[in-house]
């Protein structure tokens, strides 16, 4: 499950692949400004919050138990996120509050 996970996480993000040291993807480009690929990154998540109520964390080993709480943390943070319109936050290419030095 998590190398589908990886896997289709970076296809979501192909310049994190690129970074990753995955030049697999680096013919992809996304436009992350859209609603339809804001639909695929809440379903990615959805998909994979699901598949993880199948799972119980006392039944694993400790490494397991450990990949399984990552996982659901990271998919509950996301789902989170894709609860707010983040996207619309205005930026530049200079200026915006990430930019300053004060």
């Amino acid at each position: 499950m998590l190398d589908h996970y990886w896997f289709g996480l970076m296809k979501l993000q192909p310049l994190d692949a690129t970074t990753f040291g995955d030049n697999s993807m680096n013919d992809r480009f996304v436009n992350n400004c859209t609603h339809a690929y804001r639909d695929e990154v809440r379903n990615f998540y959805a998909a994979y919050s699901d598949s993880l109520k199948a799972f119980d964390p006392a039944d694993m080993n400790e490494t397991d138990a450990l990949s399984y709480q990552v996982l659901k943390y990271d998919t509950d943070m996301q789902l989170e996120k894709a609860k707010y319109d983040s996207w619309m936050i205005p930026f530049t290419q200079m200026g915006d509050a990430g930019n300053t030095l004060s």
